[in-house]
């Protein structure tokens, strides 16, 4: 699990710290070894994440609980491996996943808290849940989701995705957007939260949730949340 305020996204980048190459530097420190460390997904700059899963390939058999203490004393404070797990040699983090789920926090509070300003959007009003949870049934299922996909300059061999569960929920001040599917595409999620967001605001309705995923297309009508209130909480083998 990590915090990613601090990092440029999961994926290694030249002259950026990011999620991966930590956890590579501090593989090489713990086995003597430089080698590739392979998650489960990429995840952008400011996300964050309770249960991202990788696998590295080491030369030494190590004690589960050894691996867990040793490389986490070479990481960061806001990077912290929680379990350490022998796989067999073709487990892979990436392909052998079978189902992620985000949640996206959202605050309704009138100011801010500073203790969560990195972990919320901030709205400062009220939304309608319920608008939101009509237009979120519409989105559960196997559909084309290109119309909520970010352009990554990189092409996709298919932008059809299943969405097992979409559910909106309130505590407190806190909107709780929780999404699980067979994965996802390049800010996706981002991109249903700011719709359902904008359809509990009234800027958007029912009709605009059909007639964008009809589109096929992604338009000016979908807008991206910001990176801070979205985690990576779960994925599933």
């Amino acid at each position: 699990m990590y915090d990613g305020t601090n990092y440029a996204g999961w994926q290694v980048q030249p002259t950026q710290i990011t999620v991966q190459s930590s956890l590579e530097q501090a593989v090489e420190k713990l086995c003597g070894i430089n080698t590739r460390v392979f998650g489960s997904g990429r995840t952008d700059a400011g996300v964050h994440a309770k249960g991202q899963v990788f696998h590295v390939d080491i030369p030494t058999k190590f004690n589960e609980s050894k691996f867990v203490q040793g490389i986490n004393s070479y990481l960061a404070s806001d990077i912290r491996v929680c379990r350490a797990v022998i796989v067999k040699d073709d487990f892979d983090a990436r392909f052998s996943a079978r189902r992620k789920e985000y949640r996206y926090f959202i605050s309704t509070a009138d100011v801010a808290d500073p203790e969560k300003r990195l972990y919320r959007y901030h709205l400062g009003a009220d939304v309608d849940l319920e608008a939101m949870r009509k237009s979120a049934s519409l989105l559960i299922g196997e559909h084309d989701f290109v119309s909520f996909a970010a352009n990554r300059n990189q092409p996709e061999k298919t932008t059809v995705r299943t969405i097992y569960s979409l559910d909106v929920s309130k505590r407190g001040t806190d909107v709780c957007l929780k999404v699980s599917g067979n994965g996802f595409l390049y800010k996706m999620v981002r991109s249903l939260a700011g719709h359902l967001v904008e359809v509990g605001q009234g800027k958007r309705n029912l009709r605009d949730t059909k007639e964008i995923l009809s589109a096929k297309k992604r338009t000016r009508l979908v807008v991206t949340a910001p990176a801070q209130g979205l985690f990576l909480w779960k994925v599933s083998y």
